[in-house]
């Protein structure tokens, strides 16, 4: 399988759909992959980086 790369608008995309900005109340990795039109398996390191910086969805 090839290398495909991630533009900074797709990661944008993955952490507007988890921090529930897009109306979809706590999608998990297959939402927002699915929505995103990325990889699950991108989405879950975006995510691990994500809350390594203190970013994160508000409870």
């Amino acid at each position: 399988m090839a290398f495909r790369e991630i533009s900074v608008n797709e990661i944008r995309e993955v952490l507007r759909l988890w921090l529930g900005t897009a109306a979809l109340p706590a999608p998990g990795l297959r939402t927002i992959a699915d929505h995103a039109g990325v990889d699950r398996k991108t989405v879950r390191p975006d995510l691990a980086h994500s809350e390594a910086a203190n970013l994160g969805p508000s409870l």
